[in-house]
């Protein structure tokens, strides 16, 4: 019985400190990691384990593909309708305007990107690829949603660019019109 009331009087002067006093110099809230039980006679250090960490950022949206299914993928625009994009069966990718010093793709200035089985690349497309074939428009892919379908993950950062990697690789690129990221 002794003992449980030193324990009690333990959490309470632990939650009277932490209430009463800031434990730091910026004033930041202190979080107690450790409860301390104390028999008679005994004393423990309280110990301080600095502010309080800042909260994990939330997870992106996830999209509806069946919002972007259409012809024979799933295909989206960049809000800025500088990129067009598609997850296929086997394939992801997105065509626009990359930077002028983007490296040539068998000679040629790329004008896309493509994700499969194996490393991404820049590409130069013979023909609209990514890109819905009956003239329409795809819906935009608003910032902080993933589109996921296929096996591939693609999202729009409007810093950043559109992402597109394959999920079972981690390979993928991101790409703008002012940079771009092969991984």
């Amino acid at each position: 019985m002794r003992r449980l009331l030193l324990t009690a009087l333990a959490i309470g002067s632990v939650t009277a400190t932490a209430a009463c006093s800031s434990g730091t110099q910026s004033g930041e809230p202190v979080v107690v990691t450790e409860i301390v039980t104390a028999t008679a006679g005994e004393q423990q250090p309280l110990q301080d384990s600095g502010p309080a960490a800042p909260p994990e950022p939330a997870a992106p949206a996830a999209a509806d593909p069946s919002d972007y299914a259409a012809e024979a993928g799933y295909f989206f625009s960049s809000a800025s309708g500088k990129w067009k994009c598609g997850i296929r069966r086997a394939d992801a990718g997105c065509h626009g305007p990359l930077p002028a010093g983007a490296p040539l793709s068998y000679g040629q200035r790329p004008t896309g990107a493509v994700v499969g089985s194996g490393a991404a690349e820049l590409v130069k497309f013979s023909s609209p690829e990514f890109m819905l074939q009956s003239g329409r428009t795809a819906p935009v892919l608003p910032y902080g949603q993933t589109l996921t379908i296929n096996g591939f993950s693609c999202s729009i950062d409007q810093t950043a660019g559109v992402t597109c990697r394959n999920d079972g690789t981690g390979r993928g690129f991101t790409v703008s019109d002012i940079a771009y990221d092969l991984f």
